[in-house]
């Protein structure tokens, strides 16, 4: 997963959205996977928002 989070660093404007799914994110291996994961992509300056956020920042308003 993190090369796609640096291919997508490589693109204008791009934004990366991982999708986590209970059923397989609940296990111990995973858990320290997106921890390391997260932590990766921390050290590279990433935004850590919400959806709708993402939306706010990105749509214009009306």
């Amino acid at each position: 997963m993190a090369s796609i989070f640096d291919y997508a660093c490589t693109l204008d404007g791009a934004c990366y959205m991982l999708t986590c799914h209970p059923q397989t994110t609940g296990r111990a291996h995973m858990i320290q996977m997106y921890e390391q994961l997260i932590q990766y992509m921390a050290e590279r300056g990433a935004w850590f928002a919400t959806a709708t956020e993402v939306g706010d920042a990105f749509v214009p308003n009306p």
